[in-house]
C-alpha cells in the first residue's frame, strides 16, 4: 500500500511538472510587443473639388508597425485576446499631389490563435487578427491638407515563439489587409486631388519579446 501511494503521488507530481513546462495550456495568460515590416501593394483613389476627373494610383507602400498584444488559454490549443497597432507609412513621391504624403494608421482588434505545437520552450501557432483601423493622410504641401477615416483590417499569421521560463521572444510572418472606403478631408475646397479611398494587401514580417505571466 506504501509503494502504490508512493507510486501514485510521483505519477501525479510528474503530470503536474508536465502540463506547468507546456508553453501554453489553458488559462496561461500572454503579453507580447512586437516591430515588424511589410510590404504592401496599395490602390489610392483621388479626386479633385474643382473638377470630375479621378484619379487612381496603384503601387508598392512599406511600412513598419509596432503592436501589443495580450491573449488567454481558453483551451490548450485555443487563445483568444486583444491586439493594438501603430503603423507607419513609407508612400513614394506622388505625382497627382506632387508631395511625399505622411501616413500613419492605428489598428485595434480582437485575436483568435490555434496552438500548433506546444512544447516545453517552444509555441507554435497560427491565427488571424480583426478590427477597425484609423488612417491619417497628411499631403504635406503647404495646404495643410489632411485625410482621415475608419476602416477595416485584418491579418493572418504564423508564430513561433521561444521561452526561457516565463519570457521569450517570438517571430512572426504575417499577411494583412485593410480597406478605408470613405475618406474625409479637412480642406474640401483646396482645388488639388485629394485621397477619398484606400487599400492595401502585403506580406511582412515581425520580431518581439513576449511574457507569460499565468
Amino acid at each position: 500500500m506504501k509503494k502504490l501511494s508512493i507510486i501514485l503521488v510521483l505519477t501525479f507530481a510528474m503530470a503536474a511538472g508536465t502540463y506547468a513546462q507546456k508553453s501554453f495550456y489553458t488559462g496561461a495568460l500572454v503579453f507580447s510587443a512586437n516591430y515588424g515590416i511589410d510590404g504592401n501593394i496599395t490602390e489610392q483613389h483621388y479626386a479633385c473639388q474643382e473638377g470630375s476627373n479621378a484619379q487612381t494610383i496603384n503601387g508598392m507602400t512599406p511600412a513598419s508597425d509596432i503592436s501589443m498584444g495580450g491573449e488567454v488559454g481558453l483551451l490548450n490549443w485555443l487563445g483568444v485576446g486583444l491586439i493594438a497597432r501603430v503603423d507607419d507609412y513609407t508612400p513614394e513621391n506622388n505625382q497627382l499631389i506632387h508631395s511625399s504624403p505622411s501616413v500613419g494608421a492605428f489598428d485595434f482588434g480582437g485575436i483568435i490563435n490555434i496552438h500548433v505545437l506546444r512544447m516545453n520552450h517552444t509555441d507554435i501557432l497560427g491565427g488571424v487578427n480583426w478590427g477597425v483601423s484609423q488612417l491619417t493622410y497628411n499631403v504635406n504641401n503647404g495646404t495643410n491638407t489632411t485625410s482621415y477615416g475608419s476602416g477595416n483590417w485584418s491579418d493572418i499569421h504564423a508564430t513561433a515563439r521561444f521561452y526561457f521560463n516565463k519570457f521569450g521572444f517570438n517571430f512572426t510572418l504575417f499577411a494583412p489587409t485593410v480597406t478605408y472606403n470613405n475618406l474625409q478631408t479637412n480642406n474640401p475646397d483646396v482645388g488639388e486631388y485629394i485621397v477619398n479611398y484606400w487599400k492595401s494587401t502585403g506580406y511582412g514580417a515581425s520580431v518581439g519579446l513576449q511574457y507569460r505571466l499565468l
